[in-house]
């Protein structure tokens, strides 16, 4: 997009940050689809996104190890595990090596729930790939995640100093 782009164009009225915002509203939309795919299981995408990672890595967390994967505050993390307790998905253990420390674990209700999400995220893959005419996603998202990095990396007073 250049400079030109940013007047009057109706899709994108702050054309400057059109890349980001159409990256916030694939997101949001995102989340509204898996929302509603979940709904029968009371299941957010948030929610779902902490099971996926303690089904994959297929081992008890703590509050901290899980938030590395998501980078949320401590404050959001705790009320999605929360929510997940609650419905029965996870458990709150005491941690066998630190007995100060807490660890997130499924339930049997959290791992057969697996099966679903998967379902869920397939279809919404297919979509994907349907309208971006590609078989897998793994090139758009390996653009998405250098992006990610990037942006994660970006320190602006090492821009402004010259430094960068």
């Amino acid at each position: 997009m250049t400079e030109a782009d940013c007047g009057d164009n109706p899709v994108f009225p702050h054309g400057c940050f059109a890349l980001g915002r159409s990256i916030s509203i694939l997101h949001r939309f995102s989340q509204r689809f898996v929302d509603a795919k979940l709904r029968d299981c009371n299941l957010n995408k948030a929610q779902m996104e902490v099971l996926i990672i303690l089904i994959k890595t297929e081992k008890v967390l703590n509050q901290t190890e899980l938030n590395r994967y998501f980078g949320y505050n401590k404050a959001t993390i705790t009320k999605l595990i929360n929510s997940l307790e609650r419905e029965g998905y996870v458990v709150r253990m005491q941690s066998e090596s630190d007995k100060r420390e807490r660890v997130i674990e499924l339930t049997a209700k959290g791992r057969g729930v697996n099966k679903r999400i998967v379902e869920v995220l397939v279809e919404e893959e297919k979509i994907f790939g349907e309208i971006l005419g590609v078989d897998d996603g793994d090139a758009v998202r390996e653009q998405l995640y250098k992006l990610a990095e990037a942006l994660n990396d970006y320190d602006p007073l090492k821009r402004i100093s010259g430094r960068l």
